[in-house]
């Protein structure tokens, strides 16, 4: 049987949630086998159990990224502000040791940005002919941690358990690994 996997998720704008919408759409089986990492572990490398470190940057870059966003118009898409919310808790720590750095209006949404701590997931999962076969509706998960939702079986098979991690990303962006 052949099965297509849709997964979108979307969050309410509620404090201390991001705003977010996407969809992925894979076909399996046929998918090339995953790759076991080294050891007796039985984890595959996109496994989100794998710990996989977060790409380095000096507080020297995250300063010049601070003083880039300062001089851009409040609410502004750049590389500086998804760079900034991407090392959250090293961002937060500059800001408390740098708190003039930025204008009190870009500080205050920075800040309200850095407090947003969970996302909602939505996913379903339709077979050939288009029926939904299971689903997770709206579950509110934490971002950086990994989670294990439970799908609701609509139709007599396994129970499904779908998991991953929810990592922001940028100023509107989530990426996700299920």
């Amino acid at each position: 049987m052949t099965w297509r996997i849709l997964a979108a998720a979307a969050v309410a704008l509620t404090t201390g949630m991001l705003c977010w919408s996407g969809i992925a759409d894979q076909r399996v089986p046929g998918a090339p086998s995953p790759t076991l990492l080294p050891g007796n572990s039985g984890a595959c490398h996109s496994c989100s159990l794998t710990q996989h470190d977060l790409p380095t940057i000096s507080d020297a870059t995250l300063l010049e990224h601070l003083d880039e966003y300062a001089g851009l118009p409040l609410g502004s898409e750049s590389s500086a502000i998804d760079q900034l919310l991407f090392h959250g808790d090293r961002t937060r720590t500059l800001l408390r040791s740098n708190p003039a750095r930025l204008p009190a209006r870009q500080r205050a949404f920075l800040e309200r940005e850095l407090n947003r701590t969970h996302a909602r997931v939505f996913l379903r999962v339709v077979d050939a002919a288009g029926n939904v076969v299971t689903h997770v509706d709206g579950a509110r998960v934490p971002l950086d941690e990994k989670q294990h939702l439970m799908g609701s079986n609509l139709v007599a098979l396994k129970p499904h358990e779908f998991n991953g991690t929810v990592k922001r990303v940028g100023l509107h962006h989530l990426w996700t690994r299920m």
